[in-house]
């Protein structure tokens, strides 16, 4: 008995200088990749991982010296054999776990998504794009909120129309789907409903980019181009894609009988460039220009780490428990 009380006691304490050493080195290095190498992604970083062992590994010298001073039957015994076991299930998951990314611009199917190396990987099921739904402040084009409105396609079930918005993921077939980015990308799928107004008719026509409305007096307009970020700097107009600057705009072109070709900015922002010789030109609706970006991920031992997770907090629980009888007596 007193030999094992004496393997049990190196143990302990061997667990107790390594959790200790591990913890200094773990902060250390977090810190000074942090401030100094300016890094915030520590999940390919193998120090950190390494380190990571390292508690297991002390955690498991600490079950040892349980298990030789005979503590089977105690909560701190079931506390340090849980949390050894959740961690454990928690590395291997870490290595089995599929993280990736998925970009869809409105009306598009996408059947696989793509990791950090770019390699694409095959989703057991497809999803259509319906539509992202973009929530702007008040008098501009600032986005407060942004939901992707889905069509979860599967061969043995019919279509499923789900939504995906922040801090509300989609579980599909143990692949969880969170909202991370949006932005507007020039489509030529996508559509506009374009209103015309003169002293003698008014039209509202949808048409894509690249497309000719023709006019009762005999002019045309055709859409041009288009671009996610319209700005004005010393009167020259600058595009640039840059989802920071939500400010979309139409390039619209007017020809007609009695005057040369005239080009012109028509954007969201700017009450001022509705007007096109004598033209009330209004860029009513939108559609398909807008696109998603989806994170994947899939982490198989999920469930197990949870059901681990909660047996240590039982037993922790049961643990600080005792201990306070004890002061208290």
């Amino acid at each position: 008995m007193k030999r094992n009380k004496k393997y049990g006691s190196f143990f302990r304490k061997l667990s107790l200088f390594l959790l200790l050493v591990t913890v200094i080195l773990i902060v250390g290095w977090i810190s000074f990749q942090t401030f100094f190498a300016k890094r915030d992604d520590f999940s390919t970083d193998w120090v950190t991982k390494l380190l990571g062992v390292f508690v297991i590994v002390s955690i498991f010298f600490c079950v040892i010296g349980q298990i030789f001073d005979g503590k089977l039957k105690t909560a701190s015994f079931g506390y340090h054999l849980s949390l050894l076991v959740c961690l454990s299930i928690f590395a291997i998951n870490e290595h089995l776990t599929e993280l990736g990314t998925v970009a869809m611009i409105e009306g598009e199917i996408v059947d696989s998504y793509k990791d950090k190396e770019g390699v694409m990987h095959p989703l057991p099921f497809k999803l259509r794009c319906d539509d992202v739904i973009l929530k702007v402040y008040d008098d501009s084009y600032r986005v407060e909120n942004y939901t992707t409105q889905l069509t979860v396609i599967e061969n043995e079930h019919p279509p499923i129309n789900e939504t995906v918005s922040v801090n509300r993921p989609l579980t599909i077939k143990n692949y969880r789907l969170y909202q991370t980015d949006y932005g507007l990308e020039n489509n030529p799928k996508h559509e506009i409903t374009v209103r015309v107004k003169d002293t003698d008719f008014s039209i509202r026509e949808k048409v894509k980019v690249g497309d000719t409305l023709e006019l009762p007096n005999g002019m045309a307009l055709t859409v041009v181009a288009f671009t996610p970020s319209w700005a004005l700097a010393d009167e020259q107009v600058i595009t640039f894609n840059h989802d920071a600057l939500m400010n979309p705009g139409f390039l619209i072109a007017a020809a007609g009988p009695n005057f040369g070709e005239q080009l012109k900015w028509i954007v969201f922002s700017n009450a001022r460039s509705t007007s096109l010789e004598n033209l009330s030109i209004e860029i009513e609706e939108v559609r398909g220009f807008e696109y998603t970006v989806l994170t994947v991920v899939k982490s198989p031992l999920s469930l197990p780490i949870e059901i681990t997770l909660f047996l240590t907090s039982l037993f922790g629980a049961k643990m600080l428990l005792g201990k306070y009888r004890l002061w208290t007596n």
